[in-house]
């Protein structure tokens, strides 16, 4: 051939290959294909073709945001979740890849939602637990999953103290009064052996309690914490006011008519003076509780005993005991109260919680006198908070499966920089026998900082990325490749 039909159709080639690396280029540039990208900027370059630095500056970008949402989906915290997003919003980066950030970022929102709400009732263990499984499932790891951790990890005595607080501090009084009841079993199973009655320290001395009488001095002392017939000579506990120690006497004249050891016309009335005196005067709470159980112990009429525990669960009822004596009190319910001794138990921990109460009208005391108690031991309703819905983890599952990602929680800690960028899943092809390879730009983004502010939901239509300043003038005959357009971004699964 003639060299100027040789040089023509080699001119030809040119051009069209040159057509064929422009259109290559704006594909991979409105597909955001960053491996593409670079094997056609190769292509490129050896054939010297200009305009090309925007198709650059893109792949880098490019491949910053694969490196930014690989570590992101790892990590899965919310800085590098919408440190990534907010690189993708940039240029309207819209791949598969971009909707995974998506959606685990909905679900660490979510998840995170859940263990701020969580931290703050403390639920049941089996609540926290099961929000622990879901978290550790994905590889969901940070500072509150591991005060879910810590929480999981607690003695129940411990846990049971911290729902206490929780519910104190919610005015949930129903689940306060269950894990105070949960607590008391709790110190009863492991010390209830140690509270002796008889060493109660607000109790007096025999011998103090019976220096006033001259004749049966002994019998008196004897008889200090049993049943008698004789009214007392002073308070059975230590009260050194003197008018007290003179209500204390005369409330256990009153004990001694409602149970028949004393004849009495109203004894409805003398229940109710016995409530009243308790409900009025917090020096004769423990006294009044004192004389009730002294009377029970040996007595030896079965009805004068029955009666007596119907006074002691309206005393139970209306006023609470001193945190001095309450050990004593619910020591003596749990061993002697019968049948009946857990619905006492539970009435005085109500009592504690709710505090004192009304003076009842007589017509109310008649009725609780005649109230039949269950004798079976219910379990404590522990009244479980209600936890929103759980959010659902099933696709961040499938997620981290395509992608190899464990499910355990990650050893790579937030801020050591993600791994070498894969390009999205993508192997990064070698360039093009006899073709130089491009110029690399920056290297990929490592140990990113969070955005000055959370990431948006990207608009409906992204502007995409922006035109370059426009590069000089092509040479002759060849065209220049136009910087790409960008295209809109939809928005990401579930309308986020």
């Amino acid at each position: 051939q003639a060299p100027e039909i040789k040089a023509a159709f080699e001119q030809l080639s040119l051009l069209r290959k040159i057509e064929e690396t422009v259109a290559n280029l704006q594909k991979a540039a409105q597909e955001f294909d960053a491996p593409s990208l670079e094997v056609n900027l190769a292509i490129a370059q050896n054939l010297r073709m200009e305009g090309i630095p925007p198709y650059i500056e893109l792949m880098d970008k490019i491949k910053a945001i694969y490196a930014a949402i690989d570590h992101a989906l790892s990590a899965k915290s919310m800085e590098t979740l919408d440190y990534a997003l907010s690189l993708a919003q940039e240029i309207g980066y819209n791949r598969q890849d971009c909707y995974d950030a998506w959606t685990v970022r909905t679900c660490v929102e979510g998840l995170t939602a859940e263990i701020n709400h969580v931290l703050e009732i403390i639920p049941e263990r089996d609540q926290i637990e099961e929000l622990h499984h879901r978290c550790r499932t994905i590889g969901f790891s940070n500072d509150l999953t591991n005060q879910l951790e810590a929480l999981i990890g607690l003695e129940d005595p411990d846990l049971f103290k911290r729902q206490e607080q929780a519910a104190r501090s919610a005015n949930n009084h129903q689940r306060r009064l269950a894990k105070t009841s949960q607590l008391k079993e709790i110190f009863f199973l492991r010390f209830g052996k140690t509270i002796i009655w008889e060493q109660c320290p607000i109790f007096r001395s025999p011998a103090d309690f019976a220096k006033s009488k001259l004749i049966g001095k002994d019998k008196t002392k004897n008889s200090m914490l049993h049943w008698s017939k004789e009214t007392i000579p002073t308070s059975l506990t230590n009260i050194e006011d003197k008018l007290l120690q003179k209500d204390a006497v005369r409330n256990f004249k009153n004990i001694l008519a409602w149970s028949g050891d004393k004849t009495v016309q109203y004894p409805i009335m003398v229940a109710r003076e016995i409530i009243e005196k308790g409900v009025i005067s917090e020096g004769l709470r423990d006294e009044i509780y004192v004389q009730i159980i002294k009377q029970i112990t040996n007595n030896p009429n079965h009805d004068g005993v029955v009666q007596l525990w119907h006074l002691m669960q309206l005393c139970l009822l209306h006023f609470p005991p001193t945190a001095v004596f309450e050990h004593y009190l619910e020591g003596f319910l749990r061993d002697k109260g019968g049948e009946q001794r857990w619905y006492t138990v539970r009435t005085l921990h109500d009592t504690q919680e709710k505090g004192v109460q009304p003076v009842p009208a007589p017509e109310a005391v008649e009725a609780l006198t005649k109230q039949t108690y269950s004798a079976t031991r219910i379990p404590i309703d522990v009244h479980r908070p209600t936890l929103p819905p759980p959010t659902p983890i099933d696709a961040v599952v499938d997620i981290n499966t395509k992608r190899g990602i464990s499910g355990a929680y990650s050893s790579q800690s937030y801020g050591q920089g993600p791994a070498p960028a894969t390009y999205g899943g993508y192997g990064a092809p070698a360039a093009p026998a006899g073709h130089p390879a491009p110029s690399q730009g920056p290297p990929a983004y490592g140990g990113y900082g969070a955005p000055a502010a959370a990431v948006q939901p990207p608009p409906s239509a992204h502007g995409g990325y922006g035109a370059p300043a426009a590069p000089a003038a092509p040479p002759a005959g060849r065209p220049m490749p136009q910087p790409p357009g960008g295209r809109p971004m939809p928005q990401p699964p579930g309308g986020y």
